[in-house]
């Protein structure tokens, strides 16, 4: 599993006239990293040899491998080619163990936020986010939820454990050319999904 190096002081401060999250990195390209604030909202690291299940009243199962955890510095390209500048971003995907096509990515980022992204004007005149997104293909279908960390914190005890810092994300409206097979998410800010319910009205917990 990658180690996220401490890197704030190893960038010098852009201009004063731009945030305070705005740097220069070494190639002198924007460079959006994670705040304080930001660090405090990444997923604590998942082992590699455990595996995540998820369980139901009609005793279902569903069990994930982790495959990918990264947490560094990245580049954004335009088309592929051209450095338009760099973020920070934290990267876990899981997989189905299964022959199912079931599977569970989260994707927590600083990104700049324009629709020219490799325009110099646009750079230095839009903001950098953070953002964080949670992609679960279930029964077929691609359920995206995107993480609104403004949403009132509750708590829920599944099989005994007590989660105190969970976020209950909804989809949102579905047309027939979207899909939804999840209704809601139980989102631990530390954890990840501890939990979520489907349109076939199944009720799916973490084992534990």
């Amino acid at each position: 599993m990658n180690t996220f190096k401490n890197i704030s002081n190893l960038l010098i401060p852009f201009s004063k006239r731009f945030q305070r999250n705005r740097y220069l990195s070494d190639d002198n390209l924007p460079y959006y990293k994670f705040s304080h604030e930001d660090y405090e909202r990444l997923l604590n690291p998942f082992s590699f040899d455990t595996d995540l299940v998820f369980s139901n009243s009609e005793n279902e199962e569903i069990k994930f491998q982790l495959v990918k955890s990264t947490l560094g510095k990245k580049v954004f390209k335009n088309f592929g080619f051209k450095k338009c500048f760099f973020y920070d971003e934290q990267e876990i995907q899981f997989k189905v163990s299964k022959n199912e096509n079931s599977n569970l990515s989260y994707n927590l980022k600083k990104f700049l936020i324009s629709s020219s992204k490799c325009e110099e004007k646009s750079i230095y005149s839009s903001n950098s986010k953070f953002i964080a997104t949670i992609d679960f293909d279930f029964k077929n279908y691609k359920n995206t939820f995107v993480v609104d960390y403004q949403k009132p914190i509750s708590t829920i005890i599944i099989n005994g454990k007590v989660y105190t810092n969970l976020l209950v994300l909804e989809s949102g409206n579905t047309t027939y050319d979207q899909i939804k097979t999840l209704t809601k998410i139980y989102f631990d800010i530390k954890k990840g999904i501890i939990g979520f319910d489907d349109f076939f009205g199944k009720k799916w917990r973490l084992v534990d």
